[in-house]
């Protein structure tokens, strides 16, 4: 039997950590909360440390699943300029797009559905 070095070993580990960090796990079905749902939370929890990060991290995950929306956009339309063969309708590309494009859409509905007050303006907040 071969052993392995240091660095098999940490590439191994390191694998394993990253792995079992992201593995997906099952959540129970939810309603997504608006982003007049969120602001209210922010206005009835102002000086709640912790429930003040936790709103910031889903606001700032939806501006990335908007990012990412952009940027795989561009990539493919990109690789088709360059290769129209490329990426076809069953690549790992056209994938990601797609459920990014889900979770946008599942964030629209709420806020579509969201029967909170329409929100103030900024000067309004002041």
């Amino acid at each position: 039997m071969k052993m392995r070095c240091k660095t098999q070993w940490a590439g191994i580990l390191y694998v394993y950590t990253v792995v079992s960090l992201f593995a997906p796990m099952s959540l129970p079905d939810f309603k997504a909360p608006s982003l007049d749902e969120l602001r209210t939370l922010w206005r009835t929890h102002r000086g709640e440390t912790d429930i003040e990060r936790l709103l910031l991290e889903v606001q700032h995950q939806r501006l990335a699943l908007l990012q990412m929306h952009a940027l795989i956009t561009a990539g493919i339309a990109d690789a088709q300029r360059a290769d129209p063969l490329t990426i076809d309708g069953a690549s790992p590309l056209r994938t990601l797009e797609a459920r990014i494009l889900q979770e946008l859409i599942r964030i629209e509905q709420a806020n579509k559905n969201s029967d909170a007050t329409p929100r103030a303006t900024i000067r309004e907040r002041s």
